[in-house]
């Protein structure tokens, strides 16, 4: 198993935004998130805890905790609960792992866990990945 903790807030992890001309590109926020991920990848290679290599795993099972710097405040019957849709920083953190050589495509994972949390002090993504043997 590998564990990886981005220290950057899930929103981050937006992938798109809509430009003037109605075009997408890459936000700016993602591209940050992008390079901490590359940067904590590196560290775990040069720590040992990743493979110097991508892994030579064929099928890749992912857990993904986010942890919300904020609570929900709109809705008081859901006061205390983590801000932010669960699925919302998914597609950002697996396309950077991907473009951190990981592994080679996202079509590998074959098992996906996310939970969610609020962490007011550090909001942070942390990440699980391992092989899946079918």
């Amino acid at each position: 198993m590998i564990g990886l903790t981005i220290l950057a807030p899930p929103g981050w992890c937006a992938v798109n935004r809509r430009t003037a001309d109605s075009s997408f590109r890459l936000s700016e926020r993602y591209l940050a998130f992008r390079e901490a991920v590359m940067q904590e990848v590196d560290l775990a290679r040069e720590q040992g805890r990743i493979p110097a290599e991508r892994p030579t795993w064929r099928a890749v099972g992912i857990a993904v905790t986010a942890y919300w710097p904020t609570q929900h405040r709109k809705d008081p019957e859901l006061a205390g609960l983590p801000r932010g849709d669960i699925d919302s920083p998914l597609k950002g953190v697996l396309d950077a792992l991907e473009h951190a050589g990981v592994y080679k495509d996202d079509t590998q994972i074959m098992e996906l866990v996310a939970l969610k949390a609020v962490d007011h002090e550090n909001p942070r993504v942390v990440i699980q990945l391992w092989e899946v043997v079918s």
